[in-house]
This record gives structure tokens, sequence and C-alpha cells, in this order.
């Protein structure tokens, strides 16, 4: 992408020019602040996620046939409290009841909190998962994500995809 004041190139993954600061050409009119680093951006064309200023991902809102907001607990923890229950089986003493009550906080931690994404869904029926929080329900994280979503949703039917 060009920068359409000085002509810069090599300006693609990033949303402002790095040579002279201006607005790079299809700049976004929504931008959504999940957590410090991550943002989500609509503009007419496309929807961007970007980490600090650097584009992680984008797609083109025209290849979308819809995105939703993807909550589910946060199973990843999971595998942490197999060995550790295991370890807390063959072990003895206070070995035994430390690594026992790790496989507990493992267990507690996959329920207690939920994992946020946003699901693209492209006419091809390929799925993303773009990543956007892990948190406690009703958090201020948690939150945010919802206030994020809540104006993507508003945004996006007029521009192609459903929501939901």
């Amino acid at each position: 992408m060009l920068c359409s004041r000085c002509g810069h190139s090599g300006a693609a993954n990033r949303l402002t020019c790095p040579t002279c600061g201006a607005q790079l050409p299809d700049a976004p009119f929504l931008e959504g602040t999940v957590t410090a680093q991550r943002r989500l951006h609509l503009s007419a064309r496309r929807l961007e996620w970007t980490r600090g200023d650097h584009i992680e991902g984008g797609v083109d809102l025209s290849s979308l046939t819809r995105v939703a907001l993807k909550v589910r607990p946060v199973y990843e923890t999971l595998l942490f409290a197999g060995p550790l229950g295991l370890g807390a089986a063959t072990h003895a003493g206070a070995v035994r009841w430390v690594l026992a009550a790790l496989a507990l906080v493992a267990v507690a931690a996959c329920f207690v909190q939920r994992r946020y994404g946003l699901l693209l869904e492209g006419a091809t029926g390929r799925r993303i998962v773009v990543g956007l929080a892990v948190a406690f329900p009703g958090s201020e994280r948690a939150r945010r994500v919802a206030s994020v979503w809540e104006s993507l949703a508003a945004e996006l039917p007029r521009l192609g995809p459903k929501v939901g």
C-alpha cells in the first residue's frame, strides 16, 4: 500500500504511514479497543485486527458471510489438570496436596473464565476465530469486549456480512 501523502511504500501492515504519519487509504471509521494492545478496525471494505500499531490480520468484508462473537470456557487450562492430577495420585505427603490443589485450580480456571473470540465465516465455509481476550464474566475486560462487539454488530449488517 502506498501513502497518498508521501508515496512511501511498504506500509501495508500499518494504519498510519511510518514516514509521514498520514492515515493510510481505506482508513477505519470504527476502532474498538479490546485490551491495551488488541484493537479491531472496521472500514467500509475491511475488518482488521491489530496488536499495537501493527496489523496482525484482516479480511475483506465482501468475502464474509457471517461474523459472530464466540464465547467459551478456557479449555486449555485442562491440559494442566490431567498431569497435575496424575502427579497427585502418584506422590505422597505434602507434594500430593500441592499437586491436587493445583489441579483443582486448573479445573476451576477453565470454568470460571471465558475466552472471547470473533468468528469470521467466509462464503466457502471457511471459519477463522480471532482471539480477543480471556476474562472473568462481568469483569471490566469482559464488558469492554461486549461493548466493542455491540458497536461492530451495529455496523456490519449494512456492510455485507450477517451478524450472529
